[in-house]
């Protein structure tokens, strides 16, 4: 039978061309559909976050009390209001709420032991998995300065991980290329090519998890991401079955021996914003099921 006499199927007994073209394009549109949601969630999130962080709901409560006190209307409302923003930009900016809220998440799960020797846990591992955490393409920008700073500690302690325990496949994640950008950093930094294994499609922490299942299947992994993520992360992979070990970095929450700074700082605000990102992460995961 020539090729040009074949309608329904395919010399292979597959699917015509044009019902090929025609799955393929539901699949395409299936994952644009799938990427937009994804985005809304993302858009949504920030939104929320933006309205409850300390700088966020600080600066409402001080617009609202400023309008009232101009308007001269109701100066008790006003000052109110302002009173209020400017204690919540205090104690999101303190050390001492932002150290709570946040060492509470991040010290769910410690440290994974092991040393240059390796470790007796380690026998069976057999992924070393990093979570991507974003980068940007800005050419005029060092390799390194170009991811997010979350991502390149999770990068260092994935490598560190992979070099101690040098059976392991180190896997690396990121859709829109951040895969492939990730491993000419990794490449660079001298780990060989043939041990990377890439996971290119991922657009979440939950697309990451399902995606890599195919992957790693019964095996052990360590799964290498922040502290702060952590928690979120481990129910994720867990719902779906998977037997990950954690291994978390990037600790925002540092213990010093020399006491604690008693003045506000940006860097306290971060945590704040930090513990609730998390918090709002956790609620839409357990509102749609995945954990």
């Amino acid at each position: 039978m020539s090729m040009g006499s074949i309608t329904g199927k395919d010399c292979c007994g597959g699917l015509s061309l044009s019902s090929r073209e025609e799955a393929t394009s539901k699949d395409k549109n299936h994952d644009q559909t799938e990427e937009a949601l994804m985005m809304s969630h993302v858009y949504l999130k920030n939104i929320a976050l933006s309205l409850i962080s300390p700088t966020g709901f600080s600066l409402i409560l001080l617009l609202a009390g400023l309008f009232f006190l101009w308007r001269k209307t109701n100066s008790k409302a006003g000052k109110l209001f302002v009173t209020c923003g400017c204690l919540y930009l205090l104690l999101g900016s303190l050390p001492f709420l932002p150290n709570f809220l946040l060492e509470n998440i991040e010290r769910q799960y410690a440290p994974y032991a092991v040393d240059d020797k390796g470790n007796d846990d380690s026998s069976d591992v057999k992924f070393v998995f990093v979570l991507a955490a974003g980068y940007v393409s800005d050419q005029d920008l060092p390799i390194t300065s170009r991811f997010h700073y979350d991502g390149l500690v999770r990068l260092v302690e994935g490598i560190r991980l992979h070099r101690i325990i040098p059976e392991t496949g180190l896997i690396l994640s990121g859709g829109r290329g951040e895969a492939e950008f990730i491993k000419k950093l990794v490449v660079a930094l001298g780990v060989p090519q043939e041990n990377l294994i890439l996971e290119a499609e991922s657009m979440s922490t939950f697309d990451q998890a399902r995606f890599i299942q195919a992957i790693v299947g019964d095996e052990r992994f360590l799964l290498v991401t922040s502290a702060s993520h952590m928690l979120r992360s481990m129910a994720l992979f867990e719902k779906l079955g998977m037997s990950p070990i954690a291994a978390p970095t990037g600790h925002f929450v540092k213990h010093h021996g020399d006491g604690i700074s008693l003045l506000p700082a940006t860097s306290n605000s971060r945590k704040t914003d930090t513990f609730f990102y998390e918090i709002l992460g956790l609620i839409k995961e357990k509102i749609m099921s995945r954990i």
